[in-house]
């Protein structure tokens, strides 16, 4: 059986807002880092051959698809190259069809003996010394039509033209940048991690990240085993896997959150009902039940300090210690209107004892 006294009525004493906290094993701290948005693959084309610029297709800012012509150097010499070579080719060829004639006749009258052997052998070299010429022919035509196909510079993949590093007219060597490109349909987000966060980031790896104010979702690809050595950070690889709301550029900055589980008993409790208190610690102000009820059934509360440490703060939400691990009824707001000791009433409230 519990036993209350009455003291007096509610509007005697001052409404106190209050909230209960209980304690938890851990707090998550979130640490925020700054990585590089980055086309999945970047390129800078060249031709394979040294020549002159005639026409370039594209210019920055351009969408191109895969295979789209880009740049053309000047191939009048080549195709003139491919005439000649062209035409010593028939040349040979009807030169071949005269010597395999010549070598049939030879060896049916190197057969009967009318003929010495010695001639039989030279129409079957040169014969031969024909074939050849005429394969080394077929290859230098070979060449001269994949110069003429490498002349062109193609796309190697569906892409926005990024730079045009030279103008038509210009005299190139053999892999001189010429065009840039940077994949438009697949992004990644590179980031460098301190290695004493790589297990916290393995353990709980992001949905997403944040670019221009707006998340985007990620997919880890890939964690670098090498340390960085001017940020001595490691280096982590996601792809991002929707972008197509979102207008991304190469080099931007976005920035990732990792939650680090820290393990320590606490209790979260409201920045309103937390002030500074000395010597680094912190004051909160406990509500205990004085056992009295207001005449109107309202149960008595006596406030009581006590000094806590903040370990950590998250928006408007500070984590202490320095309670013991049990729930507690605390001031919620508006500490500044209340000492310790002081009687004080919940709004609304009635007895818990009852």
């Amino acid at each position: 059986m519990c036993f209350l006294s009455f003291s007096g009525n509610a509007d005697d004493y001052l409404p106190a807002k209050s909230t209960l906290i209980q304690s938890t094993n851990h707090y998550l701290l979130n640490r925020t880092f700054t990585g590089q948005v980055e086309a999945a693959r970047s390129s800078q084309l060249a031709f394979e051959q040294s020549g002159k610029v005639n026409l370039i297709y594209v210019t920055e800012g351009d969408q191109v698809a895969k295979g789209q012509s880009l740049a053309q150097l000047d191939i009048a010499l080549l195709t003139d190259q491919l005439s000649r070579a062209r035409a010593e080719k028939k040349v040979i060829t009807a030169q071949l069809d005269l010597a395999e004639k010549t070598l049939s006749r030879r060896s049916r009258l190197k057969s009967t003996g009318h003929i010495a052997v010695e001639a039989f052998d030279e129409a079957k070299s040169n014969k031969d010394a024909l074939v050849a010429r005429l394969a080394s022919t077929d290859a230098q035509i070979q060449q001269l039509l994949t110069q003429i196909k490498k002349a062109e510079l193609k796309a190697p993949y569906a892409g926005l033209i990024s730079h045009r590093f030279v103008d038509e007219g210009t005299i190139v060597a053999p892999s001189t940048p010429i065009i840039g490109i940077v994949e438009s349909n697949r992004w990644q987000f590179r980031v460098g991690i301190p290695r004493r966060f790589l297990a916290a980031l393995q353990a709980d790896i992001p949905d997403f990240i944040t670019f221009a104010d707006q998340p985007i979702p990620i997919r880890l690809i890939s964690v670098n085993p090498a340390i960085e050595p001017q940020t001595r950070t490691i280096e982590v690889l996601f792809a991002l896997t929707e972008t197509k709301q979102q207008p991304l550029y190469s080099g931007a900055l976005a920035t990732m959150i990792i939650s680090q589980q820290v393990d320590v008993k606490g209790f979260w409790v409201p920045s309103s009902a937390i002030t500074e208190g000395i010597r680094g610690l912190w004051t909160i102000y406990l509500l205990e039940d004085s056992g009295e009820l207001t005449d109107d059934d309202k149960p008595i509360y006596k406030i009581k300090l006590a000094n806590v440490l903040v370990l950590h703060q998250a928006g408007e939400q500070f984590y202490i210690s320095g309670l013991a691990d049990k729930t507690y009824r605390i001031i919620a707001s508006g500490l500044h209107k209340y000492v310790p000791e002081q009687l004080v009433v919940l709004p609304d409230e009635k007895s818990l004892s009852q």
